[in-house]
């Protein structure tokens, strides 16, 4: 079973009992390593569709619609969505996001995926360590260099996500000028590079590196460029 085919298993049934699956995962730490990481999310999505409904309710059942679509979608096995995917305030945002782009522009994916997130850039309140974000970081190859990473703010956030089959790290910075995305795309997942990319929205910058692509989008008018050279200053990456 090939990485595509097994992402795609999982994707639509993290819990199965396929003896190819199985024997893919215990074959290839990789693969094991993400059958986990999908599972959990699963769990943890699973128990916050037990909480209470919450005050602000007109905003959380369409949230909760959100989910339930996902999961009927997943279910018809149709991985061309992208996971913005969250567990915050009790509560997981998962979907795969549907990419209407005709490219593979690693801009357009960005925005895409903040675009669909939009509520979760701005609620998103965990208290990820430079430790924790590094963790996640070292599975492309990188990490941010201790005595300059803290200085791109705290991580409120911080998960794999789904770029059209190829995982892919995201981070959610509360930095001075505002909340800021940052997306880790492995190089090889051959998206077409852009630098400087935006919306009526957001606006965005790509970094590249011989490992991976590096996006950063904030909100328009935000300036990011400073945000851009501390990130591109501080990561570092396995030779």
């Amino acid at each position: 079973m090939d990485d595509l085919e097994f992402r795609r298993a999982v994707f639509a049934e993290p819990f199965s009992k396929d003896d190819r699956l199985q024997q893919a995962a215990a074959a290839d730490p990789t693969k094991q390593s993400f059958l986990n990481d999908m599972r959990q999310f699963e769990d943890n999505l699973s128990a916050a569709l037990k909480v209470d409904v919450p005050e602000n309710l007109a905003e959380r059942l369409i949230l909760r619609q959100a989910i339930e679509s996902h999961q009927q979608v997943r279910r018809r096995g149709r991985v061309h969505l992208a996971l913005a995917a969250s567990v915050a305030f009790a509560i997981g945002l998962s979907s795969h996001l549907l990419y209407n782009a005709n490219n593979d522009n690693i801009g357009t994916y960005s925005l895409a995926h903040v675009q669909h997130g939009i509520k979760h850039l701005y609620s998103a309140n965990e208290a990820n360590t430079l430790t924790q974000v590094n963790a996640k970081l070292a599975r492309f190859g990188g990490k941010f260099d201790p005595s300059m990473g803290q200085s791109l703010g705290n991580a409120v956030f911080s998960n794999y996500c789904d770029f059209n089959g190829i995982t892919s790290l995201h981070l959610i910075y509360d930095s001075p000028q505002g909340r800021v995305s940052v997306f880790i795309t492995p190089s090889d997942a051959n998206f077409d590079f852009v630098k400087d990319f935006g919306n009526d929205q957001f606006v965005g910058r790509g970094l590249t590196f011989d490992k991976a692509q590096v996006t950063i989008v904030g909100d328009k008018g935000q300036s990011i460029d400073g945000f851009a050279q501390k990130v591109e200053a501080s990561l570092s990456w396995e030779i």
